[in-house]
């Protein structure tokens, strides 16, 4: 049985699947939890992170 080279449209077809799930994962995740909507957080870590409800409970 003489060796065969490999389908070189299994690896094209492989990589576009995988590039695929990639893409359909990262835009669920974009839907699911929208991060970039949140507010940024500080880097350095003595400031404290800012939350929604603490600028409610001051004005009241």
């Amino acid at each position: 049985m003489p060796n065969k080279a490999p389908n070189p449209l299994l690896f094209v077809g492989l990589s576009l699947a995988s590039f695929g799930a990639f893409y359909l994962v990262a835009r669920h995740r974009a839907t699911t939890y929208p991060a970039s909507a949140q507010p940024r957080q500080h880097d350095n870590p003595l400031v404290p992170p800012r939350h929604h409800g603490d600028n409610d409970k001051a004005s009241k």
